[in-house]
């Protein structure tokens, strides 16, 4: 539900140092996004295979990221607004399994569906939606470089031996979202931006980089993967109801 007294969903002055890194995140993301989905297929079919909406996992992956941006992982002593959503380690594993177009299809549109949903500001939910696609194509870039991308068609499976490619891939989503987002709350806030990202920095790195890391285990079968999934949200759950009564909207 919105907060009537969230200044974040106050449209900032046009043409201030606000507006502008919030509309020009959102042109570029929402070009990125667009990119992305000319690149699409095999939801459908793969030929003479089913499509990836036909996939249990699939399904199970969007409900979790919808879970996800409902409810950030609040901690004590720390506001809603820095929270981290576990919808990064489930968004994370689809980019690593079928590649940055359905990746982008989960997060971006329940990042956009969620935001409005809680009836927060078109532009806050729209930058919400870009960042995260920045974000995401910032990791896909790097996978897609290292020649190890997953497609529908022929996902990826990672085993110890692609943490060269894993770890680097989640550390280009980490820097890219962290910049973004922070440089945001800055320029809200008008506190100075290094000092900022400075004092953020340590546990935003920690948080975000164990939730885009956590799918990165050993080679599995796709029979296992629902059962690895419904584990992966089991600390987020776990924390989350323990902790129901601080947790707010993102």
């Amino acid at each position: 539900m919105k907060d009537p007294n969230d200044t974040r969903d106050i449209d900032p002055r046009v043409g201030s140092p606000l507006w502008i890194h919030l509309t020009t995140v959102t042109a570029v993301g929402t070009v990125a996004f667009i990119i992305a989905m000319f690149h699409l297929h095999g939801l459908l079919d793969f030929g003479s295979k089913p499509g990836l909406l036909t996939h249990p996992l699939f399904w199970l992956l969007a409900a979790l990221i919808v879970i996800g941006e409902i409810w950030p992982i609040v901690t004590p002593g720390r506001s809603d607004q820095v929270s981290p959503v576990a919808s990064v380690t489930f968004s994370f594993a689809a980019l690593i399994f079928w590649g940055l177009p359905v990746a982008l299809l989960m997060r971006a549109t329940s990042t956009l569906a969620v935001g409005l949903a809680q009836r927060k500001a078109f532009r806050r939910s729209a930058f919400n939606a870009a960042q995260v696609t920045l974000s995401l194509t910032a990791a896909g870039l790097v996978i897609l470089a290292l020649n190890v991308p997953g497609s529908p068609g022929n996902p990826w499976n990672p085993d110890g031996r692609d943490l060269y490619v894993v770890l680097p891939a989640g550390a280009a989503y980490f820097v890219v979202n962290f910049v973004l987002v922070t440089t945001a709350i800055a320029l809200h806030s008008r506190a100075p931006l290094i000092r900022t990202l400075r004092a953020a920095l340590p546990f935003q790195a920690f948080v975000n980089l164990v939730l885009a890391g956590h799918r990165a285990a050993g080679r599995r079968r796709d029979e296992r993967q629902l059962g690895a999934a419904c584990a992966a949200f089991r600390l987020p759950a776990r924390r989350h109801l323990r902790q129901r009564g601080d947790v707010g909207a993102a």
